[in-house]
């Protein structure tokens, strides 16, 4: 976790734990049944890519998909290192 928070906060962003909603959604067959399985939510703020008063995309949208393309790629090693 604190990995990803660095990762994060380094390209420029920040972050906050369980504020303002906690938890993740896990699916029911494999919540407390498979110990391997891990979750995490993360919320990206609709102002960084979207307009909302015309809901078109906005010029951070293309920056925004990439980092979340990284980022997902970062929580895909971490997690084959955790196994």
């Amino acid at each position: 976790m604190e990995s990803l928070q660095t990762y994060i906060e380094c390209a420029g962003y920040s972050v906050k734990i369980n504020f303002p909603y906690s938890g993740s959604i896990v699916p029911m067959s494999y919540y407390k049944r498979e110990p391997q399985v891990q979750s995490i939510m993360i919320e990206v703020n609709k102002r960084l890519y979207l307009d909302e008063a015309t809901f078109s995309k906005t010029g951070g949208f293309a920056a925004i998909r990439e980092f979340c393309r990284e980022l997902v790629g970062l929580i895909a090693t971490l997690s084959r290192a955790d196994t």
